[in-house]
């Protein structure tokens, strides 16, 4: 799941780290916090779990940071 940088400064965040039953996405997503201003849609936290979210399983499995990069790089090529 995401390079071991990315993954320990989101310990706690992950919705494995929570779910006590098997989830569809087996707790590969970020928990999108709530928020009730626009201005906080913006923010990094909100956002950056949005787009995390919003990657193939794929991409958030790989455990390689130059292999992450890459795939992250082609994922927005194709999708841009």
């Amino acid at each position: 799941m995401c390079p071991q940088q990315c993954s320990r400064s989101l310990q706690g965040v992950f919705c494995q780290d929570f779910a006590q039953y098997s989830t569809r996405r087996n707790g590969l997503d970020i928990i999108v916090p709530k928020v009730s201003t626009e201005s906080a849609k913006k923010g990094c936290y909100f956002f950056g779990a949005q787009v995390f979210n919003n990657w193939p399983s794929s991409i958030k499995e790989t455990e390689s940071l130059l292999i992450f990069k890459t795939l992250i790089k082609d994922f927005y090529i194709e999708n841009s």
